[in-house]
């Protein structure tokens, strides 16, 4: 029996860039109004967090620490809780607006690779095929021609692992008047990510892929 001849080696991956995303700055820039509101929204975040400890501070200094008088406790721990609504507040604006802009971007990218598409010589589409491709887009005329579904294969999740690292540091403290409070911080990082779609396929890093968008590192913070 002749034995079947070896695959050809897998190209290597490519050269990860910060150049490349001035394709998309291209795509963003065109909601100005929309990436005003997430960078202030990410602002107010990012300083409502620094402030967090230091309200927390002001709680225990001023209610719980000797010499001091619980019953003035009541305007710094309003304050407190009014830095955590407002973290929670500028968090689901950030991520509204970050999600509205990714979403679009990803649709006028697509509609601007269909246009490219249509102006190439019919000898390119004679050697690369694209009808497979093409036959899982559904477009809707009446919206402007935009893309309204890209279907794609099953994917084996059973071929896909996941090993990484992770840390937490929990502090809890009871109070005889407020309650039990609680403040969790949590660090998890990605140390391998390799999948593939079926049994007879090279395993892919997808961790180090550039079409991979998760972050390597998560730092999360609860309060309770």
């Amino acid at each position: 029996m002749a034995s079947r001849p070896p695959k050809p080696p897998l190209p290597p991956p490519a050269e990860r860039k910060l150049s490349r995303l001035a394709l998309l700055w291209r795509f963003a820039r065109a909601y100005p109004l929309q990436l005003s509101a997430a960078l202030a929204a990410l602002c107010v975040a990012a300083l409502t967090t620094l402030a967090i400890p230091q309200g927390l501070k002001t709680v225990v200094d001023n209610g719980f620490a000797r010499g001091s008088d619980p019953t003035d406790i009541a305007p710094f721990f309003v304050g407190f809780l009014g830095l955590v609504l407002l973290l929670g507040l500028a968090t689901a604006v950030r991520f509204f607006f970050v999600s509205w802009i990714g979403e679009r971007v990803v649709a006028d990218l697509r509609t601007a690779v269909q246009r490219h598409l249509v102006t190439l010589d019919p000898v390119f589409f004679e050697v690369n095929r694209p009808a497979e491709i093409a036959s899982r887009i559904t477009r809707d005329p009446n919206n402007g021609d935009r893309i309204t579904e890209i279907r794609s294969g099953p994917v084996n999740l059973s071929y896909r692992k996941v090993t990484g690292i992770g840390a937490s540091l929990r502090y809890g403290w009871d109070t005889d008047r407020w309650g039990d409070f609680s403040a969790r911080l949590a660090w998890a990082h990605t140390l391998k990510h390799v999948t593939k779609l079926r049994a007879d396929s090279v395993l892919f890093n997808l961790r180090d892929s550039n079409s991979s968008s998760d972050f390597r590192s998560r730092v999360t913070l609860q309060l309770g």
